[in-house]
């Protein structure tokens, strides 16, 4: 009965592999970790069926939509069996010989119908220019607030979001992720590479958004001192910049002191590593922005746009969210981390990755995301920027998470 199963699973993996387009089956096979390609492909089958559980893997698989062919066979399929594992999938992948046909085995699944669907076409690596006006942008989603370090209590606005100390919180699962670049993305700097499977072994959670000029004015008031932001009370939502790396961890401090009340057993405000926030930016499976694989000027704050300054952080939610709905990731503001600047690959150790964290440590600091004032090639997730300690550009800020101490 399992050879039974596997004999099938090769059936249904050919059939797959002639239904899905040459990005698709690429992805499959950029994967360096048997077990994250095998999530990649069992989470294309939960999206292709759609419904509640199809909604956050959306981003990852938008780009082939365009492809109707490759979800009507993945809907065929529906599930593969049992005996379908990771190991399975690489001897697929290498075109191993399944055993031996036993006696009785259930009939072959056929080739899914349908009509020939057009060529896709390459994506468009080239830097692109948008005369693109902020009205035709589409309005900020007003049922989406920044509460800031407010009262207790109120609502999430995002399902799955939690909040701590009056910020708006969204869960990142533990387990592997892409991290960096590939070879041949023609957008990609030498400090991206090479492209690695990186595992956090631990959830965490991320600031939905960039602390904003009004929750770093309800820091200043409590610590005292000048908002950096002049004209801020105009800006109360837009995310705060001109703040340095040292003032941004004394920020932290705040918070784990004043703010620790409700906080899980074990968890710390901290800056975020730069996995942390490359993972929560782009998910488990490498999107190259946070929506996906393809470009969209209208859901990122770049310099396409022509804005010339900072946004609403919920000016471009949820249309430019994360897979794990995570807003801003890419654009409006640079975003310090706790890393210190170093070559690829991220360290797996434990040990060498609190070596590469270690706040009181002398050197610079990577910051992710771009901003305003970049194009998009900067826009994407796995674009690494670094800035001294004590800088404190008008396109700099920061967010918060919450991570295991």
């Amino acid at each position: 009965k399992g050879h039974a199963g596997v004999r099938d699973d090769f059936v249904r993996w050919q059939v797959l592999m002639r239904a899905a387009p040459p990005e698709f089956k690429d992805k499959i096979f950029d994967f360096d970790d048997m077990e994250l390609r095998f999530d990649f492909v069992r989470d294309a089958l939960k999206w292709a069926a759609g419904g509640e559980e199809a909604r956050p893997l959306e981003s990852y698989y938008e780009g082939y939509n365009k492809v109707p062919r490759l979800r009507r066979t993945l809907r065929a399929i529906e599930a593969f069996s049992p005996a379908f594992d990771a190991a399975a999938l690489d001897d697929f992948l290498h075109l191993s010989a399944p055993p031996e046909k036993p006696a009785q085995e259930k009939p072959a699944l056929s080739e899914v119908e349908g009509p020939a669907e057009a060529q896709t076409q390459e994506p468009d690596l080239q830097p692109a220019t948008f005369d693109l006006k902020p009205e035709d942008l589409e309005p900020a989603d007003e049922t989406i607030t920044t509460r800031g370090l407010g009262p207790k209590g109120q609502q999430p606005s995002r399902e799955g979001a939690r909040f701590f100390a009056g910020m708006e919180f969204m869960p990142i699962p533990a387990g592997k992720f892409i991290m960096g670049s590939k070879d041949d993305d023609k957008f990609a700097a030498d400090d991206e590479k090479p492209q690695h499977t990186l595992d956090l072994p631990y959830d965490y959670f991320m600031a939905r958004f960039p602390v904003t000029n009004a929750e770093y004015g309800v820091y200043l008031k409590a610590a005292g001192g000048e908002h950096p932001v002049s004209d801020w009370q105009k800006k109360k939502d837009h995310p705060v910049t001109r703040v340095s790396w040292q003032n941004a961890q004394k920020f932290i401090a705040w918070l784990n002191e004043t703010q620790k009340a409700d906080l899980p057993s074990g968890y710390l405000y901290r800056l975020p590593s730069e996995a942390e926030w490359e993972k929560a930016a782009r998910g488990a499976y490498g999107n190259l922005y946070p929506w996906g694989d393809d470009w969209d000027p209208k859901r990122c704050n770049s310099s396409e746009i022509k804005i010339g300054g900072t946004t609403p952080v919920t000016q471009f939610s949820p249309l430019g969210d994360s897979p794990y709905g995570v807003a801003d990731m890419s654009g409006n503001v640079w975003e310090w981390t706790r890393s210190l600047w170093d070559k690829y690959p991220y360290p797996a150790e434990i040990k060498a990755q609190l070596k590469r964290e270690d706040e009181n440590a002398s050197g610079a600091r990577a910051v992710r995301g771009g901003s305003w004032g970049n194009p998009r090639n900067v826009a994407r997730c796995a674009c690494r920027g670094r800035s001294n300690p004590d800088d404190f550009d008008f396109d700099l800020g920061f967010r918060v998470v919450l991570s295991p101490g």
